[in-house]
């Protein structure tokens, strides 16, 4: 009977043990989980009110407030992966003009394969290139196409009408292989003021993009696909000014 006890007791104490340590990992994943709430509740109280403060400061035409807010819709212009687009910009409140620089990627960065073909009996996979005239007209339409897109993404997502005008450069960022120094090759460079551009029907399928430059006064590439510099020595007019 003792034996059977000493059994039945030391059963007990291995179960206690066990409950405890049972409890204080309970215990401790239960404060992990209290703090990640902590954390994730204070987290949304800051942005809360860090946008409260953005929503007030572009009410009361605070400078900064409006870059940030340019920020956040250029951030939130996705583009294919196979064509990144970045920006920089600066926004000048006495006139209320942005002036905006959009760097695309360089033609050779660009997919130029049509299709791929699986041959079966060789196990290989081969690849037929677009023409080269395929090839730059569908450059030279994307490059036109972002001006037109980031023209549009800033002054739709700009509803309170705080920027003006807009002064926009699209260009390849690249190392002169003259020089060995950054340069930059500007393929279209366009002024558009806020109340001509925002009645253009930019939804209609016979909207081309590069008419609509064209009517805005750009100076565009006379051929983007060989990175051949727009033109801006004539100057750039601001259609409706």
């Amino acid at each position: 009977m003792s034996a059977i006890r000493t059994a039945h007791v030391s059963a007990l104490d291995q179960r206690q043990r066990a409950e405890d340590a049972r409890l204080a990992k309970l215990a401790a994943a239960r404060a992990v989980h209290v703090e990640a709430c902590r954390r994730r509740d204070a987290d949304a109280d800051e942005r809360n009110r860090g946008l409260t403060r953005l929503i007030n400061d572009l009410a009361f035409d605070v400078e900064a407030a409006i870059r940030e807010y340019v920020g956040i819709v250029l951030s939130n212009s996705a583009y294919p992966d196979a064509f990144p687009v970045t920006h920089d910009y600066e926004f000048d409140l006495s006139s209320r003009e942005l002036r905006l620089a959009a760097a695309v990627p360089e033609p050779s960065a660009v997919p130029s394969v049509k299709e791929y073909k699986y041959a079966p009996r060789k196990d290989e996979i081969s690849s037929t290139k677009l023409p080269a005239t395929v090839q730059k007209d569908r450059y030279a339409s994307a490059v036109f196409q972002t001006a037109v897109r980031t023209l549009h993404d800033v002054f739709g997502a700009d509803r309170q009408g705080k920027i003006h005008s807009i002064a926009l450069t699209v260009g390849v960022d690249r190392i002169s292989p003259a020089t060995g120094l950054p340069e930059t090759i500007p393929l279209a460079i366009v002024a558009a003021d806020r109340a001509t551009f925002r009645k253009f029907r930019l939804d209609q399928d016979e909207i081309v993009p590069q008419k609509t430059l064209e009517y805005l006064g750009a100076a565009l590439s006379p051929s983007p696909f060989t990175l051949k510099p727009a033109d801006a020595s004539r100057g750039i007019r601001q259609r409706g000014q």
